[in-house]
C-alpha cells in the first residue's frame, strides 16, 4: 500500500524554492535561504535540522536546490551570490560542520604553504596523490556549480555539474581548447573532507547530469 503523510509549514515562511526528497530524507530549501531536513521513515515526518544558507556564504541571494545523501548526514545546497556565482554548500547537520565549494576562486587561501596541505582534503595524503588532488582542484578555478547528485546508495559518493565562467588560461597565456562544461566525482567523509576521483567533460549530446546509483551515472541526452 501507499502511506500518505502530510507536512505543514508555517505561514510566515517564505515561499518553497524547492523540495527534493532522498531515501527517507526531504529537504526543503525556501527563498530566503533557510532550510529544513525532515526524516520520513516515520508515521509522521521529524524535522531533524533547520538552518539558513546566508549565514554560511556573504553576498547570499537565493537557493538554487538541495539534497540529503542515502542515509541523511549530509546535505548539499547550491546557492546563489550577488556576483552571479554559484556555489555549493555541504553540512554535516550531526556535527554542524559546514563548507562552501566555490570553485569561481583560487583555493590559495585553503592551501597551508609551510606544507602544501588544502583544508579541503583529508590529512596525511601521501604526496604523490596531493599534487594529483590540487592539480585537479585547479581545473576546477573559474567554475560556476550547476548540479549535484549524492549517490543513491554510498553516502560518501557526490557528483558535481559544473561550467566555466572564464576560459582556462594555459602557461602561455593563450587560452586552451579546454571543456565548457563537466561532472566532477569526488567522495566526502563525515568531516567534510573531500577525495576528489576525476573530472570528465560533459559530451555534446547530453544536456545535463540527472543522477548517480554508482556504477552507472545517468545523464540528460539533448
Amino acid at each position: 500500500g501507499v502511506l500518505k503523510n502530510k507536512l505543514s509549514l508555517d505561514i510566515n515562511e517564505v515561499g518553497v524554492a524547492n523540495l527534493r526528497v532522498s531515501g527517507h530524507h526531504l529537504v526543503i530549501s525556501f527563498a530566503d535561504g533557510n532550510f529544513k531536513v525532515f526524516d520520513l521513515k516515520r508515521r509522521e515526518p521529524k524535522l531533524i535540522c533547520t538552518k539558513s544558507v546566508s549565514q554560511y556564504i556573504h553576498h547570499f541571494v537565493s537557493v538554487v536546490s538541495g539534497q540529503a545523501n542515502s542515509n541523511g548526514t549530509l546535505i548539499g545546497l547550491i546557492a546563489n551570490k550577488s556576483s552571479s556565482n554559484s556555489v555549493l554548500l555541504i553540512m554535516n547537520h550531526e556535527k554542524d560542520i559546514v563548507k562552501v565549494l566555490d570553485f569561481t576562486v583560487e583555493r590559495r587561501q585553503e592551501i597551508d604553504e609551510s606544507n602544501g596541505d588544502c583544508s579541503l582534503l583529508p590529512e596525511s595524503l601521501p604526496d604523490n596523490i596531493k599534487r594529483d588532488q590540487l592539480k585537479l582542484l585547479s581545473e576546477l578555478t573559474g567554475c560556476n556549480v550547476l548540479k549535484f547528485h549524492w549517490d543513491s546508495i554510498d553516502p560518501r559518493l557526490l557528483l558535481i555539474e559544473v561550467g566555466r565562467v572564464t576560459k582556462k588560461q594555459k602557461q602561455t597565456g593563450r587560452e586552451s581548447e579546454d571543456w565548457e562544461r563537466a561532472v566532477i566525482t569526488l567522495f566526502v567523509t563525515q568531516d567534510l573532507s573531500y577525495l576528489f576521483q576525476d573530472i570528465k567533460p560533459l559530451k555534446s549530446k547530453h544536456h545535463g547530469l540527472v543522477g548517480c546509483t554508482a556504477p552507472s551515472v545517468y545523464y540528460m541526452r539533448k
